[in-house]
């Protein structure tokens, strides 16, 4: 049983100094090498022919998305995880998350084993640019409720993603790029030690992208966050390679899944 937040984080502290982590998978396959708070050994994990709609093409055999993910993270690292469709980006993000219970190996947190139940406690998930919201309720109630269970974090950063104007105006009546402004200060707002990211960042204009990349890099020093691109011209991935030119952060990692 994992226990409290506090006792997982003790020695665990991030360094000062950001680090960004390019690596890929490719086929399910991942080994990256290195932190101790996130830990997946041997995951493996596949689909039932009908969750991934093949029908009896493939009669009674199963589709592996995971086929031996090892990861290794600590405090103040962002991994940009590279990886075209069907590489296992999203089940990975699913089996970190406790959405999913890998078919093999298992996940620590904290030098203490994980199950769902804790990894849903202790991640943010957003997955894609499409938020699973309630349309018939105004921006301010949603945030004001989400903060009550999650922290307030949200109704801090509905300042930054410049949510304040929208405040009185319905879910339903936003536009694209201003319910994913609404989702990220949600992603983000949750109290959590880790923030995965499935292809986010889409749907939102360059202004908006400068804005989550800052929030991002403004929590990352104490936080873990595992970001997933198809390719490298997301322009959330190239905000990250920016910003790692002119700011503190450095790549420790190529795109190479190891860290040597």
């Amino acid at each position: 049983q994992v226990g409290d937040e506090e006792d997982l984080r003790d020695g665990f502290a991030g360094g000062e100094e950001l680090r960004v982590i390019v690596a890929e998978i490719r086929e399910g396959k991942l080994d990256l090498s290195g932190g101790s708070y996130l830990v997946a050994e041997g995951l493996r994990f596949s689909y039932p022919e009908k969750m991934r709609g093949l029908g009896s093409v493939l009669g009674r055999k199963k589709v592996e998305a995971l086929r031996g993910v090892n990861l290794h993270l600590d405090f103040g690292e962002v991994l940009l995880l590279l990886g075209p469709n069907g590489s296992g980006k999203s089940t990975l993000c699913f089996t970190l998350a406790g959405i999913l219970k890998p078919d093999e190996g298992a996940i620590w947190v904290g030098g203490r084993r994980a199950g769902e139940s804790e990894r849903l406690r202790l991640t943010s998930l957003l997955a894609g640019d499409r938020p699973y919201l309630i349309p018939n309720v105004r921006v301010a109630t949603l945030l004001r409720h989400f903060s009550s269970v999650h922290g307030t974090r949200a109704i801090e950063l509905a300042e930054e993603f410049g949510l304040r104007r929208l405040e009185g105006r319905y879910i339903h009546t936003l536009s694209r790029g201003e319910l994913a402004r609404v989702t990220y200060a949600m992603w983000l707002g949750k109290e959590a030690d880790i923030y995965l990211g499935d292809e986010v960042g889409i749907g939102i204009d360059s202004e908006g992208i400068e804005r989550l990349s800052e929030a991002i890099m403004g929590m990352a020093g104490e936080k873990i966050f595992v970001l997933t691109f198809p390719t490298e011209d997301y322009p959330l991935f190239e905000a990250f390679s920016l910003r790692r030119k002119r700011n503190r952060a450095k790549v420790t990692a190529e795109i190479s899944g190891s860290r040597g």
